[in-house]
């Protein structure tokens, strides 16, 4: 069982031959809190039968290592256990949905790294309100710029999402989160490090603001619609023409934008999964998840307002394991609309159609977004180095070669990862490196007309698997045609299931082609300015280095 306050009070004043008893029992308590945080997690209404019990022993937890003359966990240190039952209690409460019990017992604490991780438990839950008023606790208590800059991003953004609950009006309400997520960008843009570039989260954050302002659009385009619906004359229009969907086709112009913004979200959420390589299953699932809402709410408005009458094109089914909330949002969007539909008989825009969306809008606008872990936290990390070597390279210049000449470009990497106390989630199985060489000018023709520069250029593309982590590929490159060429390398990885991940280096390089004549003069010339004092080098290695690691 877990230990009370006073039996934890009277552990304070055991002799130095009971501190191995006290060491069992404390670890004892961590695994009791870590089996019903899983617990927790895969069954919250299990957990919630004793939420009375877990909020007094919460209090009690507190009262027992916060007295009333001590200024929060000022008492705690971040290696202490009571610090780390602390936490686990509290991610407890905030699982089964218990948020006001455990930002009323927080209040204003010292020990900012206990207070920074319940916050983000709260943020990892949903429970965005009680999120935003710890981290205003904790923002101004920090001594780097940069973590400030952190902690107030995290603020924004939690503000942002709790707006969207705080009043009815949908158009009121988002117009504010896309405002929070601005400031929260531009705060993330001041936190990022050349070590932490915060990629992932800024790329997380703008993905949330557009779809939030996609959403308000939305509001405001069905708002309209009830105020000014279509004309009458566009009855007499559609009979006359005998084109049906001319009833709706203003509304119908004013929606179908939003359909394409959302299917580009779609997109998007699609490449910022490809590119987190490194990211949790559960993280990966939840991009998907939210790349599922943007397809179905997409082909929702395709629909009922775009082609009104028209079967809905959205997918239902979706993994429930990382966030229950999202997935039921995703499949309750496809059977309103379902539903919606098998009650049009003509094409036109009425007013169930128009009821059905203030009813989608008013779903997701109070669906809760727990962030993912990988925006806090990555378990493991990738890097891949990249050696990019040509031949007749000198140092800080172009590479000179003549036209009638081939270029040998080599590749060289080395792949290093790493992991938290665990194995990874998986391994680089294989490197794709693909090599677009594109003309950027070349002289002008015999028959004194320009060459067309895309038949000019080329892409070539390798697979190799590494061998102990290191991997070796040979380009040839010709450039017959006089000019100037800029050659980029992308590498993507392959897993071991196969799957593709675009999350490689990149690197470029430049090359002029010339004449054998004209070539020979810029080496000449090269060689008069290496004798009066200038060092040149022939071959050297242009090293790229790219991190797929994001912000821990």
């Amino acid at each position: 069982m877990l230990l009370t306050s006073s039996q934890q009070s009277d552990q304070r004043d055991l002799p130095q031959s009971d501190a191995p008893q006290q060491n069992l029992q404390q670890s004892a308590q961590l695994l009791i809190l870590q089996s019903l945080t899983i617990l927790a997690s895969n069954n919250p209404l299990l957990v919630r039968t004793q939420t009375d019990r877990l909020v007094a022993l919460f209090q009690q937890l507190l009262a027992a290592h916060c007295p009333p003359d001590v200024d929060g966990f000022n008492d705690l240190q971040v290696t202490d256990p009571r610090a780390e039952a602390v936490v686990r209690l509290a991610s407890i409460l905030l699982r089964i949905g218990s948020a006001e019990a455990v930002s009323r017992g927080v209040g204003l604490p010292g020990n900012g790294w206990v207070v920074y991780r319940v916050a983000r438990a709260a943020s990892q839950t949903g429970h965005h309100a009680a999120a935003a008023a710890l981290y205003v606790a904790i923002e101004t208590a920090v001594q780097s710029e940069t973590t400030h800059y952190w902690l107030n991003s995290l603020r924004r953004l939690s503000e942002a999402e709790s707006r969207c609950l705080a009043t009815d009006d949908a158009v009121t309400a988002l117009g504010a989160a896309v405002d929070g997520y601005r400031g929260c960008l531009s705060a993330l843009a001041a936190s990022a490090t050349t070590a932490a570039p915060c990629r992932f989260q800024r790329d997380y954050a703008a993905l949330r603001c557009r779809y939030l302002s996609a959403l308000r659009q939305l509001a405001v385009t069905v708002g309209a619609a009830r105020l000014c619906p279509p004309p009458a004359l566009a009855d007499a229009m559609s009979a006359t023409t005998g084109d049906p969907w001319l009833r709706c086709a203003r509304v119908a112009s004013a929606a179908a934008p939003l359909v394409i913004e959302l299917a580009a979200l779609g997109a998007d959420y699609l490449a910022l999964y490809r590119r987190s390589f490194d990211g949790d299953p559960d993280s990966l699932r939840h991009l998907e998840l939210l790349r599922s809402q943007c397809a179905a709410l997409g082909a929702a408005v395709d629909a009922l307002l775009v082609g009104t009458g028209r079967p809905s094109a959205s997918g239902t089914g979706t993994d429930t394991d990382s966030s229950p909330e999202l997935s039921e949002l995703t499949d309750w969007i496809a059977r309103l609309v379902a539903t919606a539909l098998s009650r049009v008989k003509v094409p036109a825009v009425t007013r169930l159609q128009l009821d059905c969306l203030d009813s989608l809008l008013a779903g997701i606008v109070r669906c809760r977004l727990p962030l993912p872990r990988l925006y806090f936290q990555t378990l493991q990390t990738t890097h891949i180095k990249l050696a990019l070597t040509a031949a007749h390279k000198s140092a800080g210049e172009t590479v000179l070669i003549n036209n009638d000449t081939e270029l040998v470009v080599k590749v060289e990497g080395v792949i290093q990862q790493s992991a938290l106390g665990r194995a990874p989630f998986r391994r680089v199985h294989r490197v794709n490196l693909r090599l677009v060489s594109q003309c950027l000018s070349a002289p002008q023709g015999s028959a004194g007309k320009p060459p067309c520069l895309e038949e000019l250029s080329s892409r070539l593309e390798r697979s190799v698997q590494p061998r102990n982590d290191y991997f070796s590929v040979d380009f040839l490159l010709a450039f017959p045609q006089p000019g100037v060429y800029h050659l980029k390398l992308v590498a993507t990885v392959t897993d071991g299931d196969g799957v593709g991940w675009d999350s490689g280096p990149t690197s470029e390089l430049t090359v002029k082609s010339s004449a054998l004549d004209t070539l020979y003069s810029r080496q000449t010339q090269q060689k008069a300015m290496s004798t009066s004092g200038t060092p040149t080098r022939s071959n050297v290695f242009q090293s790229g280095q790219t991190s797929l690691q994001t912000k821990t």
